[in-house]
């Protein structure tokens, strides 16, 4: 599909946007919980340390994340806003990937909609401000579905080594990433099996992602994950959780705190 000068421009207006809208204000943020969590242990003497601290409260996470932050703080830059910044970086390319992504099955036109819809989408914004893994997992899971799609018809090395790469990063940073990986290996069963080499370098190379775990995994303390996991209980549709919070209550214990506004953009 051609990309013409007016494709360029009209993506280049909507990563401006969403540029904006999330580097707005930013200096303004304040640390929320989870934030607090890991930027008062970043002053530690080692990773070991640092990790042994966030793991206290985060039993369940991978430390994928928690090692960039570490690091970044103490190679680049430690304060909130140039941790800030990553996730602002993620966020806009985000933006970019989703263009690239969804121009292969609706065109440009769709596709420069459905950026300019994340790019003011207060959700997503929000994430691209946090001190968080959020906007990365939401970049490498469109890194990953796009590379996914393209080795599907030219299985290329390159495009092999990035969705590796992507997905081997997506379960690092965070362990619920990996429906994304089950929906890819059922459509890969279900729609490929006449490829079997394509079908078992895919499932090969992720059986090496899993077993990359293993050592994590063993490291769990199962008392501090029940504890952890107990501290939210999801409610149905027709009832509250087992401490009498509503459906409400409950989702915005997971979202921070955070009701998305759309004056809240561009507060």
């Amino acid at each position: 599909m051609q990309v013409k000068p007016r494709h360029i421009l009209s993506l280049a207006l909507v990563l401006l946007l969403g540029a904006f809208v999330r580097i707005h204000r930013l200096s303004f943020e304040s640390p929320w919980y989870d934030e607090v969590i890991t930027l008062r242990h970043l002053a530690d003497p080692s990773l070991r340390m640092f990790l042994a601290h966030v793991e206290i409260t985060n039993p369940t996470i991978t430390p994928g994340y928690f090692i960039f932050e570490y690091y970044w703080a103490h190679w680049v830059d430690p304060s909130a806003m140039s941790l800030r910044a990553v996730s602002v970086v993620a966020g806009v390319l985000t933006l970019a990937m989703l263009y690239v992504l969804a121009r292969r099955f609706i065109g440009h036109n769709g596709a420069i909609l459905a950026s300019a819809l994340m790019a003011v989408n207060p959700l997503h914004v929000y994430h691209s401000q946090a001190i968080r893994m959020y906007a990365p997992i939401v970049l490498l899971g469109l890194v990953s579905a796009y590379t996914y799609f393209r080795l599907l018809h030219t299985p290329r090395p390159l495009w092999w080594m990035f969705h590796f790469a992507a997905n081997l990063a997506l379960v690092w940073i965070h362990p619920l990433t990996a429906p994304i990986f089950v929906t890819e290996g059922l459509v890969l069963l279900f729609f490929e099996r006449k490829r079997p080499r394509l079908v078992s370098a895919w499932f090969g190379g992720h059986a090496a992602i899993a077993i990359s775990l293993l050592g994590w995994i063993a490291s769990i303390d199962p008392v501090a994950a029940r504890n952890q996991g107990g501290s939210v209980t999801v409610p149905t549709i027709f009832r509250s959780d087992a401490r009498g919070n509503s459906i409400e209550h409950v989702l915005g214990q997971w979202s921070g705190g955070y009701r998305p506004h759309m004056s809240s953009v561009f507060a």
